[in-house]
């Protein structure tokens, strides 16, 4: 998933010369499966009970990985953060965008 993100987002970026807020969400769409609705019944059908597990972790690394570099890209890429250091764009980002309940909410899920 990760891969597939990293090359979206080049293309956006690189080849079509979008801006990196909205080269974040391409690659997002690009590599971000809809596994929740269309992969439990799919792989249930195919692999048995057991494929629920294969789903929840691939939701859980999209939720921990693709969504938290999506959003610290977004802030970066936003207009007020024009002229300033990339690494103090990231740090002021990077917290920013795990507070955000879209980022946490699955764990939690997980947990109780």
């Amino acid at each position: 998933m990760l891969a597939v993100y990293v090359v979206a987002f080049l293309v956006a970026l690189l080849v079509f010369r979008k801006r990196v807020g909205d080269s974040s969400l391409q690659a997002l769409n690009s590599a971000f499966p809809n596994m929740a609705f269309i992969g439990i019944p799919v792989l249930s059908a195919v692999m048995g009970a057991g494929a629920t597990l294969s789903v929840v972790v691939g939701n859980l690394l999209s939720s921990f990985a693709l969504i938290p570099l999506t959003l610290t890209l977004l802030e970066a890429g936003s207009a007020g953060q024009k002229g300033r250091k990339i690494g103090a764009v990231v740090l002021e980002s990077v917290p920013s965008a795990v507070k955000k309940p879209l980022v946490w909410g699955p764990l939690l899920g997980v947990l109780t």
